[in-house]
């Protein structure tokens, strides 16, 4: 071998060790790690809450509490309104909003706040204990505030995911869900799904995961 062909292969033989150190490093790893776990590619979703519960700790909320923990982990980004600490204003059934397209004549109550959320959320989901049926009347408010939202001319026709966490003391959820996929069928919004029942945290938490 003369002394060329032994510096040639001798610088390959060097290469090739310091490319499998290199592979085998911790720097490596870290890096393999980061690529194999960056969300930054993903679809992450918007979703909004509306907690119409009256209790922060209750049933309801720890549904809420699970089904973001199940959204946020696969990067989705979440946003809850607790209903019953914001001044929101009954409709007055008006139809201004209809008459006009430019929103709600209500302009001073947090709704307005709400309405903001609306818009920029992908995926709305409603959570609430079951009063005499259905939903409470913090939520059954908002959401015939709502009205003034869709007949926005910028918003009419939006077209948003939906899901459903509610809690009782009994089984019958009937008039809770024929007004939910009323309003859904109305909209024309795609129903993710629903958890129903006191104490499901993790089918809660796995209706989030399944968010995308």
């Amino acid at each position: 071998m003369d002394r060329r062909d032994f510096i040639k292969k001798s610088a390959m033989a060097v290469a090739a060790v310091a490319a499998t150190s290199l592979l085998n490093s911790p720097v490596m790893a870290a890096v393999n790690e980061y690529i194999n776990n960056d969300n930054t590619n993903k679809t992450m979703k918007k979703i909004l809450i509306l907690n119409g519960s009256s209790r922060r700790n209750g049933y309801t909320s720890a549904l809420v509490d699970a089904f973001t923990e199940g959204a946020k982990s696969n990067g989705n980004e979440v946003k809850e309104h607790f209903i019953h600490g914001m001044k929101v204003n009954y409709c007055l059934g008006c139809d201004m909003c209809m008459k006009t397209q430019k929103g709600c004549v209500q302009k001073t109550d947090d709704m307005n706040t709400i309405y903001g959320d609306l818009t920029w959320a992908d995926v709305i989901v409603f959570a609430s204990p079951e009063y005499w049926g259905t939903f409470t009347a913090e939520l059954k408010t908002v959401i015939d505030r709502m009205f003034g939202w869709f007949n926005l001319d910028t918003n009419g026709g939006a077209r948003k995911d939906t899901a459903l966490l509610m809690t009782a003391r009994g089984n019958d959820y009937s008039m809770a869900l024929d007004q939910y996929h009323i309003f859904t069928k109305y909209l024309e919004w795609k129903d993710l799904g629903t958890v129903l029942g006191r104490g499901k945290v993790d089918e809660a938490r796995r209706l989030g995961e399944s968010i995308k």
